[in-house]
Parts: structure tokens; sequence; C-alpha cells
């Protein structure tokens, strides 16, 4: 294939197969009494790995940054942390393991929604609220330096050997 034509191929998988799929699968899903401990448990799981991504990272800054350096690395932790492959590795073990129409299977397709839903946006927010910080010590630094009233350049000190000898 050609780079034109799989860059389009591409686009089409990750925009419109790939979301389509999941749609499908979340709208027909039909949620058993079964199915909510599992939810409830891997929710709680990503939860509680995002809060300890931010104890993490207040551990690892200095106290008295204020640069969003703790935002920033909470969010990149939380990412790294939560994130997984559920429906690309998930679904074909599962697939194998149980039937195709196995509630098992069903769980991985809300697990991802629920991923893309609550905890990429926590993280991607703890990483705006960093870049923020950032951009506002920057300006505030330059606000300061500006509003500083400008000091005259340093006057040349007379060396040994000046005009004064000469005279």
């Amino acid at each position: 294939m050609e780079g034109g034509v799989m860059q389009v191929v591409s686009r089409f998988v990750f925009c419109i197969s790939f979301p389509a799929v999941l749609f499908h699968a979340i709208a027909t899903l039909d949620i058993t009494p079964e199915m909510l401990p599992p939810i409830g448990a891997v929710l709680l799981a990503k939860l509680s790995a995002v809060l300890f991504s931010r104890g993490l990272a207040k551990l690892i800054t200095r106290p008295t940054d204020q640069s969003g350096g703790v935002e920033t690395l909470s969010g990149l932790i939380a990412l790294l942390c939560t994130n997984s492959d559920d429906v690309g590795v998930g679904v074909p073990i599962f697939s194998a393991i149980f039937s195709t129409d196995s509630t098992f299977v069903a769980l991985l397709y809300v697990m991802s929604a629920m991923q893309g839903l609550i905890i990429n946006p926590l993280a991607f927010t703890m990483l705006a609220l960093g870049k923020r910080q950032r951009e506002d010590m920057r300006t505030d630094g330059a606000d300061e330096c500006s509003s500083s009233p400008a000091r005259p350049p340093p006057r040349a000190q007379p060396s040994r050997w000046s005009s004064k000898a000469s005279v």
C-alpha cells in the first residue's frame, strides 16, 4: 500500500470504525447485576491509581515547586498506570477462552469506555493544570521583570593606566 492510502485507512479505522464498534458493543450490552461488581472494582482500582499518582508526584517533587510540576507529573503517572489495551489484547484472549457473546467480553468494552470517559479526562485535567501553572509562573516572572525600573549601565572603573597617569 502507498503511504497516502495507508494514512486514509488508519484514519478510517481509528476515527470511525473503532469508535463505532465500541459504541455498538456498549449500546447493545445487557447490563446484569453480576456485571456491576467487576465494573465497580476496576473503576475503584483505577481511581485509586490516579490518587496514588498524585501522592507519588508530591513525594518526588520539591515542596517549593510552584511551576506545575506536581500536576504534570501526577497526570503522566496516572496515564501510564491506568492505560491498558483492554480491547486490543483482551477481546481476542477472552473470546478464545469464553464465547464471543460472553459477559466477560462485554465487560472489556465497558472498561475501555470507562477509561476514556472517566480516567483519561482526570489525567488530562492534571496535565492541563500543570501546564497552566507553568505558563502563569512564566507570565508572572515576565511581569515582575518588565515592571521593575531599568538600571543604568554600570560605569566603567578607571584603571591604573588611565589617562590621568599620562597627563
